[in-house]
């Protein structure tokens, strides 16, 4: 199996930070403070993360993990679960996600735009009643994420995913191709990701991984309102069912969101603690729609 990987530069650099624990699921709208009593300026912040298994039905022949380039969902939702799998073949996509993906999408892969992945968006300043403002939103520089990895495992000692090096710094440039209707790029932002050194406990396997954005996050334009960076750029899966099961937390650790409509006031405004998770199992229930289908001809 090719290796999915970006291919960027490396430095081996490593880089610490306490772990913050998550606080909240989901996405948010930050407020700002209020230009007068009946407008109050707004911008969206929204998480998102997406566990899936390339191909569910082959144990050893699979992608299974978070990554930008190994499938993804129609749904807007990011899941997708093996009832609604392509019966016509043997290849399953499962996916289980958490958060608020992108408007419009995450991902544009083969041509075609779809949600899945891990990472964050930013929208344009906009009134109380969601009415785009002209101006701009940035997320600043500086601004660190984490993503914490738990693997859990039955039949063998737990073991780090293939694209995992400890302390290895990767670093991934903006990407202005790939964006659609809502969104002005693939990945609007410079960041860098360090995989940090990964603990095991009895069947568990936990790596976390701290991104830190190196330019602003910034959005713009009215027409085209949201911006965002794809943490999994520097993907994280195995080729195999090894582990039984996985969860990915995705946690705004720091930030600062400034929000500057035109001809109103700018709004300075830390972030942190806000978070997104899904998890994956192979051990579900794996229900065949045709078997429902022929069980409930037989009763009939």
């Amino acid at each position: 199996m090719p290796d999915l990987r970006i291919r960027p530069s490396r430095r081996g650099l490593v880089k610490s930070v306490a772990w913050s624990v998550p606080l909240i699921a989901a996405s948010a709208t930050v407020p700002a403070r209020a230009v007068s009593s009946d407008d109050e300026v707004t911008a969206d912040i929204g998480l998102f993360v997406q566990v899936a298994d390339q191909n569910w039905d082959n144990a050893y022949d699979t992608v299974f993990g978070v990554t930008s380039f190994a499938g993804q969902s129609s749904d807007p939702s990011g899941n997708q679960s093996r009832d609604t799998r392509d019966q016509a073949t043997p290849v399953g996509f499962v996916a289980s996600a958490g958060g608020t993906f992108t408007p419009g999408g995450t991902l544009q892969y083969d041509g075609v735009d779809g949600y899945g992945g891990a990472g964050l968006y930013v929208s344009m300043p906009k009134t109380s009643d969601g009415q785009w403002l002209p101006g701009r939103t940035l997320l600043s520089s500086g601004t660190v994420i984490e993503v914490e990895y738990r693997m859990t495992f039955t039949d063998d000692p737990p073991y780090e995913p293939i694209t995992w090096v400890d302390g290895q710094t990767d670093e991934f440039p903006a990407l202005p191709q790939g964006g659609n209707a809502q969104r002005a790029a693939l990945n609007a932002a410079d960041f860098e990701a360090t995989f940090q050194t990964p603990t095991v406990t009895d069947s568990e396997w936990r790596g976390i991984q701290r991104v830190e954005l190196t330019s602003d996050l910034m959005v713009d334009q009215t027409d085209v309102p949201y911006a965002q960076i794809l943490t999994s750029h520097q993907p994280v899966y195995y080729t195999e069912h090894g582990p039984r099961s996985m969860q990915a937390t995705v946690t705004l650790v720091s930030g600062t969101l400034i929000i500057e409509p035109e001809d109103r006031d700018r709004q300075v405004i830390t972030v942190d603690g806000k978070t997104a998770s899904a998890i994956l199992s192979i051990d579900e229930e794996q229900s065949d729609p045709n078997d429902e289908q022929n069980t409930a001809e037989a009763n009939g």
